[in-house]
């Protein structure tokens, strides 16, 4: 098997975001909670004119092909009967709650470490240009 450039990359990626979990283990440091992250002031905050369900599809499908492979991964939650969902990065928070009219309001929650980093820009910007326009939500 031919060792390409993309496969390299991956695992620098993976040694970075395994290094900064190893760094925050070893400070004592630890990612905040959800309920902590809600109390910050967001930093990015605006509605998609997309259903709940779309956009959190299409934000998920974002994610997993990888945005920006020095950034940890997200993960994410989705509670369509509450109308709310969540992309989570260890200091930053992404959550869509779904409005009256069928939009969708977008907020971004972080640390200052992670806004001073651009963590989640990649997956912001994405949502902000409604992927699911034009498509049969």
């Amino acid at each position: 098997m031919v060792n390409t450039g993309k496969t390299k990359m991956k695992k620098s990626a993976l040694g970075l975001v395994l290094c900064g979990s190893a760094m925050v283990l070893l400070s004592g440091c630890s990612a905040p909670k959800i309920a902590e992250m809600r109390g910050m002031e967001s930093n990015a905050s605006f509605t998609v004119a997309a259903p709940l369900e779309c956009l959190y599809q299409q934000g998920v499908e974002r994610t997993a092909g990888g945005l920006n492979m020095t950034e940890p991964p997200f993960t994410s939650f989705i509670n369509a009967q509450a109308g709310t969902a969540f992309f989570r990065q260890p200091l930053t928070l992404v959550e869509l709650k779904r409005t009256p009219s069928g939009e969708t309001d977008v907020t971004r929650r972080q640390t200052s470490s992670a806004a001073l980093f651009g963590q989640a820009n990649d997956l912001v910007a994405f949502l902000k240009t409604n992927p699911c326009a034009g498509s049969a939500s």
